[in-house]
């Protein structure tokens, strides 16, 4: 690649402003709440700089799916793998292709059922309609509030399947915390601490809005894909697997991508599955296993030997993403420690050299307070990482 040969290398990244000040997210970036988003910016810098169109990219631990969002507006192939089905979800809501006229006629059908099941009211429904965990559902919402929500689940998975079914069960995810009546932050959901009181939300006006949002977030990743885009890219040619890193990466051709982009798990500061605990309710996946096999979980912060368990998993995972990336090319991970929590950044480097992976340069970035899940943490390092 000839932008890899610059000798100017260091001093072309080092001459931006890695820490985004000013920058807004716009697009998808406020569609679905998820904690410890990527700042699209710094993905698309990346994926810029160390790719060419029509390579492939892979995020290991996508999350909401920013990184491969990027790569779509700048015409790469994108990989995706997270653990929670709820990221998983989100991130193929994000990369579904909007022909307008079909989703406004989606949407016509969908408010049509949702508004015939809220006439229906809870008496007159099925226990087979309801949610598996109807009865815990029960003590975070109001019940007019719980009866339109129960009346939109059942709009989204009842008449034909779509291919919109993704965006739907997305938008109604991102509406349950703002229609709980927990109005204080995720982590009291994530805890489950429970309101005292119910308190009625607009749940239809709030999905309904949900499903708006998307519709413009989608029109602007396609504006900006036909800007961007040297080489045209098919959404349908994105890639999003639910599971656990290391397995799903065992799973894929040795060699098969160009560029890694992505942020790992940070040691105990974040519950990714709990953080979603009102959606993983309402689709009845299992919190316990799941959270089970989370990497770097906040809540075995205290567990002996937390962190040399946290350190073998992501020597697992680095090691994963070596076998995957073609000879000399880069591997980009943006990762932060919490001094309350104990060092990890120094060893991180050191997993990488025992990789197979050349340390090319570490950048650190200031976290904006607006985004960080911990007041400890201030900043984050950006490692770029060469396949030797």
């Amino acid at each position: 690649m000839d932008q890899l040969a610059k000798r100017n290398f260091r001093s072309e990244l080092n001459a931006i402003d890695w820490d985004f000040t000013g920058e807004n997210g716009g697009g998808f970036s406020a569609y679905h709440w998820y904690p410890a988003r990527f700042v699209p910016q710094l993905a698309g810098i990346l994926i810029g700089y160390f790719s060419e169109p029509g390579e492939t990219v892979l995020d290991p631990f996508v999350g909401s799916g920013t990184t491969l969002v990027e790569a779509y507006k700048l015409g790469r192939l994108g990989i995706g793998i997270d653990l929670n089905p709820i990221a998983a979800l989100i991130a193929r809501a994000k990369l579904t292709a909007v022909d307008q006229r079909g989703f406004s006629s989606y949407l016509r059908g969908l408010a049509e059922r949702a508004r015939a099941g809220a006439s229906l009211g809870l008496a007159e429904r099925h226990s087979h309609e309801l949610p598996k965990r109807y009865e815990e559902l029960q003590a975070w919402y109001h019940p007019a509030t719980l009866a339109d929500l129960v009346a939109i689940w059942t709009a989204l998975r009842g008449g034909r399947k779509s291919r919109y079914r993704d965006v739907g069960l997305a938008a109604f995810s991102s509406v349950l915390k703002s229609c709980s009546s927990q109005d204080q932050h995720w982590g009291w959901v994530c805890d489950n601490v429970r309101p005292r009181d119910l308190v009625a939300k607009p749940a239809m006006e709030r999905f309904r809005g949900k499903l708006l949002e998307f519709a413009r977030a989608s029109q602007e990743l396609e504006d900006e894909a036909a800007v961007l885009q040297e080489t045209p890219v098919d959404l349908r040619a994105m890639r999003v697997l639910t599971g656990d890193a290391i397995t799903e990466m065992a799973s894929l051709p040795a060699g098969a991508v160009d560029l890694v982009v992505t942020s790992p798990p940070y040691f105990s500061m974040t519950d990714y599955v709990l953080s979603q605990r009102l959606s993983n309710l309402w689709f009845d996946f299992d919190m316990d296993a799941l959270r089970g096999r989370e990497i770097g979980a906040r809540y075995r912060r205290f567990r002996k030997g937390a962190r040399e368990e946290y350190l073998h998993e992501i020597r697992s995972a680095v090691a994963g993403v070596a076998r995957l990336l073609r000879r000399g090319r880069f591997a980009c991970f943006v990762l932060g420690e919490s001094p309350r929590r104990g060092p990890v950044l120094d060893t991180f480097a050191e997993i990488c050299l025992h990789c197979g992976f050349r340390v090319r340069e570490v950048i650190t970035r200031r976290v904006s307070p607006r985004r960080t899940l911990s007041p400890s943490l201030d900043c984050e390092s950006v490692f770029l990482c060469q396949r030797r």
